[in-house]
């Protein structure tokens, strides 16, 4: 008789984009360097507004990430892997999407600008 996988098992996990076991670490390590910077520009991501959108661009950084290593090693690049080449941009663009709605990136939507400009405000006691 065939012994099942017990806790833990990581047989099935392939590139480990949808394992909170493999995204966590990597996104609270996203998280953790944003956050441990000098940087006057965002600061406004320690305010907890922003907390979500941070972490929401973390995981979907670490995800990219982890399928992009994996297509790295384990996908030939050709037109026989469309489909996974179509996930690895499925996942790059929603890492892009949350970075520009968490403030980081250098061109910003105006709405998130104005978010920004009234933490700033807040934090400077405006």
């Amino acid at each position: 008789m065939h012994e099942p996988f017990g806790p833990g098992n990581v047989a099935r996990v392939t590139h480990g984009a949808y394992s909170a076991r493999r995204v966590e670490p990597l996104a609270a390590a996203l998280v953790a360097e944003v956050l441990s910077g000098e940087d006057a520009d965002v600061r406004f991501l320690r305010h907890p507004m922003f907390a979500v959108r941070l972490w929401t661009w973390a995981r979907a950084q670490a995800q990219h990430e982890l399928y992009s290593n994996w297509i790295a090693d384990h996908v030939p690049i050709d037109s026989d892997n469309v489909r996974a080449l179509h996930q690895e941009v499925n996942f790059l663009t929603r890492a892009m999407r949350t970075a520009e709605a968490a403030g980081l990136t250098p061109v910003r939507p105006p709405s998130v600008e104005a978010e920004i400009l009234l933490i700033l405000r807040e934090l400077d006691g405006d």
